[in-house]
């Protein structure tokens, strides 16, 4: 009787010694996974502020206040749109635009934005647009679009001559982007 409530015990403190292994383990698991994926959402929301920043470069600020609604057929309007989609291939990111303060759209790579229009998703990305506004460069969490996939948005600062910002630099990462997620 003795030896069987030794084995008893014996069996119930291996049972209780592999739960708590089991729960270590999916601890440190789930510990590491929140992890990785932080500084993956980090590293793509810096690699987006660099894409954001050479379309900022790209831009003079001081002729965008020339492009108004109806300048889409335009020479100059079409030289900007070509760097900026040149940029959006070369990083394969899924848009490339600018708008001014206000939020309105000056330029895009995008063949459908017309100027003066409002992009839908950056009402979601107010802080990131005033960090932007404030001159430093910023980017958004991850979101799902309406087509379901997953998008992040980097935003970057396009300064003037006299070093004031007035306009602002948006790239949206494409899903090809967002592989590594």
């Amino acid at each position: 009787m003795q030896k069987l409530f030794k084995k008893s015990l014996q069996k119930k403190i291996s049972l209780y010694f592999i739960l708590l292994i089991l729960l270590i383990i999916n601890t440190v698991g789930w510990l590491f996974y929140f992890r990785s994926e932080r500084y993956f959402d980090e590293e793509l929301g810096k690699k987006l502020t660099g894409v954001a920043r050479s379309a900022a470069t790209l831009i003079d600020a001081d002729l965008l206040e020339y492009i108004q609604p109806g300048s889409e057929s335009g020479q100059f309007y079409a030289s900007i749109r070509s760097r900026l989609t040149t940029l959006k291939r070369a990083f394969d990111v899924q848009r490339i635009y600018i708008v001014d303060l206000s939020r309105y759209l000056i330029v895009d790579s995008d063949s459908s934005g017309v100027i003066g229009t409002t992009i839908p998703h950056l009402q979601s990305n107010l802080l990131e647009l005033n960090a932007a506004k404030g001159g430093t460069t910023a980017y958004s969490t991850l979101y799902r679009g309406y087509d379901g996939n997953l998008y992040k948005s980097a935003f970057a600062p396009i300064f003037n001559t006299h070093k004031k910002v007035s306009a602002i630099a948006c790239v949206d990462a494409s899903p090809a982007f967002l592989k590594v997620i």
